[in-house]
């Protein structure tokens, strides 16, 4: 380990994006925006507090200004604007945490086990 660096007991591994990031024993994945880092569970949990937001996985996409941008694969009660949900991780999370893109879907993809599929969120 360097210098500011803390063991946490995560792995590294490549994710969903085919970008490298850090599964944790905390909060899930987390990727580098624009040289920060988010925890794509903090971005789910604010976006799962609207009221309308049943279902929800939130993944990076390559981008060549900033690396890795998010992007939120949502399933509505509702019909709800997607600048709404942005809105809605704005007032709870940082500016570089606001996913990019707000994908509305019926349902999300999940295996056997019930765990959803990120790689089939295109």
């Amino acid at each position: 380990l360097g210098v500011g660096s803390l063991a946490a007991g995560g792995q590294d591994r490549l994710g969903p994006a085919g970008g490298a990031g850090r599964w944790g024993r905390w909060r899930g994945w987390r990727v580098v925006v624009g040289g920060e880092n988010v925890h794509l569970g903090q971005v789910e949990e604010a976006l799962l507090a609207h009221p309308h937001v049943t279902e929800v996985s939130v993944s990076g996409r390559p981008d060549p200004s900033y690396g890795v941008v998010l992007v939120a694969h949502v399933v509505l009660s509702a019909e709800v604007p997607t600048e709404e949900l942005q809105e809605q991780v704005r007032g709870r999370l940082a500016r570089f945490a606001v996913p990019r893109e707000v994908r509305v879907v019926d349902a999300l993809p999940r295996n056997a086990t019930g765990k959803v599929v990120k790689s089939e969120l295109a």
